[in-house]
């Protein structure tokens, strides 16, 4: 289909809902990042499941960019 993804980096939730608690904390510093699109194209021509990997590295690669 020739679809973009849109890597979306999430900062600081671990300290608006703390993993033992009952209640969010309302003054936590939460950042959302929009990063740049990452075009499938290419990694579509890779043979086999070799493009798959690859957008998937780079994907996370970029979203741990924005962190």
């Amino acid at each position: 289909m020739g679809l973009s993804i849109l890597p979306v980096a999430i900062r600081g939730t671990r300290d608006a809902l703390p993993a033992e608690g009952l209640r969010s904390c309302t003054d936590a510093d939460v950042r959302v990042t929009i990063l740049p699109a990452v075009e499938t194209a290419p990694y579509a021509a890779m043979p086999g499941k070799s493009g798959r990997d690859r957008l998937m590295d780079d994907v996370r690669a970029a979203i741990e960019s924005g962190l």
